[in-house]
C-alpha cells in the first residue's frame, strides 16, 4: 500500500512515480485521498481493498500462483481517453486505466498470471463496451510494449556507441595521464592533473552508465509488465450495482 507523506503530490490514481515505467507523466496533478485501507471484506475474505480513491477503487485476492485484480471505476468514460473516437477495441486508454492497471501489478510476484475484472456500473456497460474492452486493453498494451522496444534499442544504441567513445577517450587520457605523472616533479601539480583526468574519464563514461541505470532497465521492466502479465491476462468487465457515492459496489 502507497504511503503518502503530507503535501506529496501524486499521479491521477494516487501513486508515486508510475510514468517511469510507462513514460507518461502528468505534470503537477494532485489527487484528494479519499481513504486509504487494508482490510478484509466481503464474503470472501481473501478480497483485501488496497486503493479507495476517488477515481477508482482497486481489489485484489493473491494465491500462491495467482494474482486477481478488481478495478471499479464510475464511468465508462474515467477508462478510455475521451479525445480518441476509434471504436472501443482500437480506443486508447485513459492515463487512470493505464496506472491502475500496472500499479496493481507492478510490486507483486513477477511470475503469477493475472486476472482482471473491470467493473462499471450496470447502466452503462453495452454490448460493445463488455465485448471490445479486453481486446483494447490488450491493442493498447501491445502498442506500449512495442513503443518500449523502440526505445529500448534506442538506448542500446546510444549506450554502445557512448561505450565506445567513453573508453576511447579515457584510453587516451590514461596514456597521457602516465606521461604526464613520469614528467612533472610537484607533487600537488601532479594530484590536480592526475584528478582532472579522473574527472574527464568520468563525464566520458557517464552517458552510457546512466542509462544503463536509470532508463534501460525501465525499459526492460515496462517490456516485462506489458508482455508477459498485462498482454496476457485474462480481462472481464463485470455489471455492478452503484453505491450512494457513484462507485460500483462490491460483490
Amino acid at each position: 500500500m502507497t504511503s503518502v507523506k503530507p503535501g506529496e503530490k501524486l499521479n491521477s490514481t494516487g501513486c508515486r512515480e508510475p510514468e517511469q515505467l510507462i513514460g507518461v507523466r502528468e505534470e503537477n496533478a494532485i489527487i484528494t485521498i479519499v481513504d486509504f485501507q487494508k482490510l478484509d471484506t466481503g464474503p470472501d475474505n481473501n478480497w483485501r481493498i488496497t486503493n479507495n480513491m476517488t477515481n477508482y477503487i482497486e481489489r485484489f485476492k493473491e494465491t500462491d500462483d495467482h494474482l486477481l485484480v478488481e478495478l471499479s471505476f464510475k464511468r465508462v468514460d474515467q477508462f478510455f481517453d475521451q479525445d480518441d473516437p476509434s471504436p472501443v477495441k482500437y480506443r486508447d486508454l485513459s492515463d487512470d486505466a493505464l496506472f491502475a492497471m500496472i500499479t496493481a501489478i507492478i510490486d507483486r510476484e513477477p511470475k503469477k498470471p493475472v486476472d482482471y475484472i473491470i467493473r462499471f456500473p450496470a447502466s452503462q456497460v453495452t454490448d460493445e463496451i463488455e465485448s471490445g474492452l479486453p481486446e483494447a486493453v490488450r491493442t493498447y498494451f501491445i502498442y506500449r510494449c512495442e513503443g518500449a522496444k523502440r526505445r529500448l534499442r534506442v538506448l542500446l544504441k546510444r549506450m554502445k556507441y557512448g561505450l565506445i567513445y567513453g573508453l576511447s577517450i579515457s584510453t587516451v587520457l590514461i596514456i597521457i595521464l602516465i606521461y604526464l605523472y613520469s614528467k612533472i616533479t610537484d607533487q600537488v601539480l601532479a594530484d590536480i592533473v592526475l584528478g582532472a583526468i579522473v574527472i574527464f574519464c568520468w563525464v566520458a563514461l557517464w552517458d552510457p552508465i546512466d542509462i544503463f541505470l536509470h532508463q534501460y532497465l525501465f525499459q526492460k521492466k515496462t517490456i516485462a509488465i506489458c508482455t508477459k502479465r498485462i498482454i496476457n491476462s485474462t480481462i472481464l468487465v463485470e455489471k455492478a450495482d452503484v453505491q450512494p457515492d457513484g462507485m460500483p459496489a462490491p460483490d
